[in-house]
C-alpha cells in the first residue's frame, strides 16, 4: 500500500493482464483503466464521506487501490476461480469466460477493419447467422448448438468478406 503504483502495475498485479490478449504474453489494456477505476472509486468513496458529514456531522477518511480495482472488475473471473479452482485464461478477442461457451463474442475482421459481436441467446444467434446469410443454428443458446466451431469458422469467414461499413 505504501509503494509507488501506476497503471500498469495495477493491471499486472490485479490480474487483469493474465486475462487479457493471448497465450504469447501478457498484454495491458490499451487505456489506463487501472488509474480511472481508482480515480472513479475514489470520487465515490469522497461523495460518500460528504455525505455522511452532512448527516452525522464527522468526517471519513478514505483510500482507494490500483490493485483493488482491478480485483473488483474481474467478479466472474474470481467467482469461476473460487468455485473450480480453474484460472481464466487468456480471452484473446473475447472475454475469457464467455469464451470457453464458444459464442460469437468479441471482435471479428471485415474486409478493411474490424466489428464487435456480443452474441449470447438463441434470438440473436439466429438473426446474425440470418444476417450473415448462413444456414439457421436452431432456436437453442448458442453452447447448445451442435457443433459451435463450425459455425463461429463460417461466422469469421462471411465477416471478411464485406467491409464493417457494408456490416
Amino acid at each position: 500500500a505504501g509503494a509507488a503504483g501506476f497503471d500498469i502495475h495495477g493491471q499486472a498485479m490485479g490480474g487483469l493482464m493474465g486475462v487479457t490478449g493471448d497465450d504469447q504474453g501478457a498484454y495491458q489494456v490499451g487505456a489506463a483503466i487501472a488509474d480511472q477505476l481508482a480515480g472513479l472509486s475514489l470520487v465515490t468513496a469522497i461523495l460518500g464521506a460528504l455525505l455522511a458529514r452532512e448527516r452525522q456531522g464527522f468526517g471519513q477518511k478514505v483510500s482507494t487501490s490500483l490493485y483493488g480495482c482491478q480485483l473488483s472488475l474481474q467478479a466472474w473471473e474470481l467467482a469461476r476461480y473460487a468455485m473450480s479452482r480453474e484460472l481464466p485464461g487468456k480471452g484473446f478477442n473475447s472475454h475469457p469466460t464467455i469464451r470457453k461457451l464458444g459464442t460469437a463474442w468479441g471482435a471479428y475482421a471485415t474486409k478493411d477493419g474490424h466489428i464487435a459481436l456480443d452474441n449470447m441467446r438463441g434470438p440473436q444467434w439466429q438473426k446474425l447467422s440470418r444476417v450473415l446469410g448462413l444456414p439457421d443454428p436452431g432456436a437453442g443458446d448458442v453452447y447448445v448448438l451442435p457443433d459451435v466451431a463450425a459455425h463461429l469458422e463460417q461466422i469469421e469467414a462471411t465477416l471478411k468478406t464485406r467491409t464493417t461499413a457494408e456490416w
